[in-house]
């Protein structure tokens, strides 16, 4: 059976599947994965970049859609404001920058290891890119609980201020 027309699936007796990635294709299986881990390394740190720099303003088609950094947009009476967007944004960027040189270099140096099987260099690959980008949406959560425990504590001291 084909799937994507580059994907094959053997069944064998015992009812195992086992893939083939674009083999009879004559496709180089490391080289595409080489590949796309470095097209993946490229386009998150340029877009880590232009979140770092505050290059892309609130929107509802790049970024961080979520509750935190969008009310402000779409609830201007909200207690978010547009610089919560840039404030979580920037320390995404961070993340982005920080998190693409380890992707590239996994794929690089598994790339190089011939012993391992191109499906199981594939599997490792995209396993280990899953696992790193994993990391986004905790140390997210956390950045935004402390922005938002920042600001409550801000608007404390600008009550016993008055």
């Amino acid at each position: 059976m084909q799937l994507l027309g580059w994907i094959n699936v053997y069944t064998c007796e015992k009812h195992s599947v086992e893939f083939s990635f674009g083999k009879e294709l004559g496709m180089d299986v490391r080289l595409f994965g080489l590949g796309i881990s470095l097209f993946g390394f490229v386009g998150l740190v340029a877009l880590g970049i232009l979140f770092m720099r505050r290059l892309i303003p609130p929107n509802s088609f790049v970024g961080m859609r979520i509750p935190e950094t969008i009310l402000g947009m779409y609830m201007p009476e909200s207690t978010n404001d547009p610089d919560t967007w840039y404030q979580a944004h920037e320390y995404a960027g961070r993340l982005m920058v920080w998190s693409g040189p380890p992707i590239a270099l996994q794929a690089l140096a598994l790339y190089f290891i011939r012993s391992i099987d191109d499906d199981m260099y594939l599997a490792i690959t995209v396993l280990a890119t899953c696992l790193i980008m994993s990391i986004f949406p905790l140390k997210m959560v956390a950045y935004l609980r402390a922005l938002a425990a920042a600001k409550q504590t801000d608007a404390g001291d600008n009550k016993v201020d008055s």
